[in-house]
């Protein structure tokens, strides 16, 4: 596990906070649409960081996954892959390091430079990970006439294999 606030980040990472909910969120009706989402992709990136910190990765989580939901920023991402990873959530952790991964390859020169030893470090996680993650498979005879199968609401395919999250599933 990595230090808290440490690796991927490369250095300590300091939340500004909330500020006493920036008035009202800091959002008026002036701001445009995009600097609205931008600026609260920036909170919640912010308050999630601030909950890492803090070690409380169950509120964290969710945050970090908004700030990324709302402006799709690679610091955003891999902040929610340290904390999916740091919060137990393996296969979460191991899918966002991969698309951290995966979006690295598609930046220019100069957008690479800025992202610093993240790739190293993301693609170290994902070798780390790609063994560990718990995975289901549901084996049906050839000959079987085919179940539908749900997994928590989710539909799952007989003969494939799905990375799952330790925990309990309905």
């Amino acid at each position: 596990m990595t230090e808290l606030g440490m690796g991927l980040f490369g250095k300590k990472a300091v939340g500004i906070g909330f500020v006493a909910g920036v008035t009202t969120l800091g959002l008026g009706p002036s701001m445009s649409s995009a600097a609205d989402k931008t600026g609260m992709a920036e909170m919640f990136f912010n308050k999630g960081i601030e909950y890492m910190e803090k070690e409380q990765y169950a509120a964290a989580c969710p945050l970090l996954e908004e700030s990324y939901r709302r402006d799709p920023l690679l610091g955003a991402l891999i902040a929610l892959a340290d904390c999916e990873y740091e919060r137990g959530r393996l296969s979460s952790a191991f899918k966002r390091y991969q698309e951290y991964v995966g979006r690295h390859d598609n930046l220019a020169d100069a957008a690479r430079v800025k992202q610093g030893s993240r790739l190293r470090e993301a693609q170290a996680r994902v070798a780390e990970l790609k063994p560990a993650v718990p995975k289901l498979e549901v084996t049906v005879p050839p000959d079987a006439k085919t179940p539908i199968l749900h997994l928590d609401g989710m539909r799952i395919k007989p003969n494939e294999e799905y990375s799952l999250n330790p925990g309990i599933y309905e």
